[in-house]
């Protein structure tokens, strides 16, 4: 048969489908009795070949089958598990579509949504399951997340399966008090967390249930797809840092500040930063984003005085990961210490220090002292070029052991512009934190 006939042909091939399922109807009388009826529900349609070859289900049976065209063999389907999400009205939204490219026979909610995933998938028709995918993640919420991670399994859905693991990161993280929940989710008392499952229970019908260790390969994915801004570049890194703030409110606060890492040759976008107050942390992100969505890479914390400063990947303390099943979240891990020395009056410039361990070694960076200028009655540095404006925030670090290196140099630019440069052992991430460490307001450094 060549598939090109079967596209153009228009012979109608009869097409039954049947649900068969079991009915449990309880007695009104005590005791362990059911009596076990037969559900059936049967529909008959005609259907052109040329419609049906849409669907690889149905273009499969039909080059497989000679008689199907042949001898006008009908194409039975019988479906014995509503478990699976497949039925009549599903099926027939299926082959709507492939008729109309439209699907009108059922409404559009995530429940009957997900039966139709479901059967796009059964059937095959791959333009319907995107479409399908779409519209689900445009809807999770806590009542439906569950089946979704379930149908998202069945079918194999990649993509549905990584939104719903971030949804459910957010929403138990925030549970856990690790971040407030996004406007967009909405809580549900009946989802429930006991782990390694998460269930959900409606106000009629049986719960359902889904294991979170299911989400391994993922949470273990995102972790490489981060190494880029925890890689050490050989070379040496010439970029740009961009700070925006808030106009002033009456209250004189100018928050939230919202700072971007720019590759200095081509104005690409690296990392992002923001954060909403004097002692908040600042969040850093690919892009703008919530806290612990696929975003998110790391955070800055720092103590009450606005001087010590600790960097962290985008794991989660150690006493929220125990909550989960192993490798469902990762535990964070510091990345940097850095610290001011203190300095309230400002009568000498800013003296910090960074330290951290990697591979097993430990390193260290001071920030090179900036020498008297008679001429200038001011301190001064070096910057080769890369500084157009007198600033206490800039400052270059070596190592102690190597003083005729340069390994960090951040100065300002313009008001709201810094130049950012680095090399090696610095990762991207360590690098941008110490630049925005050095813009962070701090109550006993000037």
């Amino acid at each position: 048969i060549i598939m090109d006939d079967l596209q153009n042909c228009d012979k109608k091939v009869e097409v039954k489908i049947r649900s068969i399922h079991p009915n449990l109807v309880t007695p009104d009388q005590e005791g362990p009795e059911y009596n076990m009826l037969t559900y059936l529900k049967e529909y008959n349609a005609k259907v052109p070949v040329s419609i049906l070859v849409k669907s690889a289900f149905f273009k499969n049976i039909i080059t497989k089958d000679k008689n199907i065209l042949q001898k006008n063999k009908a194409i039975d389907i019988k479906l014995t598990a509503r478990k699976h999400q497949v039925s009549i009205e599903a099926l027939l939204s299926c082959l709507d579509y492939l008729d109309h490219s439209d699907f009108k026979l059922m409404d559009c909610n995530p429940s009957n949504m997900l039966s139709l995933l479901v059967t796009a998938n059964f059937l095959g028709i791959s333009e319907l399951e995107q479409t399908i995918t779409r519209f689900v993640l445009s809807n999770l919420k806590a009542n439906n997340i569950v089946q979704t991670v379930n149908i998202a399994l069945q079918t194999n859905n990649h993509k549905l399966l990584d939104e719903a693991y971030i949804f459910i990161r957010i929403l138990l993280l925030s549970r856990f008090k690790q971040m407030p929940l996004p406007k967009h989710f909405q809580e549900d008392k009946n989802l429930r967390f006991d782990s390694p499952f998460l269930m959900y229970f409606p106000q009629k019908g049986k719960p359902v249930r889904t294991n979170l260790e299911v989400f391994k390969e993922k949470a273990h994915q995102s972790i490489i797809e981060r190494e880029f801004y925890h890689k050490v570049q050989p070379q040496y890194n010439l970029m740009r840092v961009e700070r925006n703030r808030s106009p002033e409110s009456f209250t004189g606060s100018d928050y939230p500040h919202t700072f971007k890492l720019l590759r200095d040759h081509d104005n690409q976008l690296l990392l992002y930063a923001e954060r909403w107050s004097d002692s908040g942390p600042i969040v850093i992100s690919k892009s703008p984003a919530v806290q612990f969505s696929d975003e998110y890479i790391g955070v800055i914390t720092n103590n009450f005085w606005g001087h010590e400063f600790w960097v962290y990947d985008h794991g989660v303390e150690e006493k929220v990961a125990k909550n989960f099943p192993s490798g469902f979240i990762k535990q964070r891990e510091e990345q940097l210490y850095i610290k001011y020395e203190t300095n309230i009056l400002g009568e000498v410039p800013r003296s910090l220090k960074c330290k951290w361990k990697s591979a097993g070694e430990t390193y260290s960076l001071i920030n090179v002292p900036p020498k008297w200028n008679d001429r200038t009655e001011c301190y001064t540095l070096n910057f080769y070029g890369r500084v157009n404006r007198a600033s206490a925030k800039n400052f270059q670090m070596i190592m102690p052991e190597d003083p005729d290196t340069i390994y960090f140099m951040f100065g300002k630019a313009s008001r709201d512009a810094f130049h950012l440069d680095y090399r090696s052992p610095l990762s991207m991430l360590q690098a941008f934190s110490i630049g925005l460490t050095s813009l962070a307001r701090k109550r006993v450094v000037s």
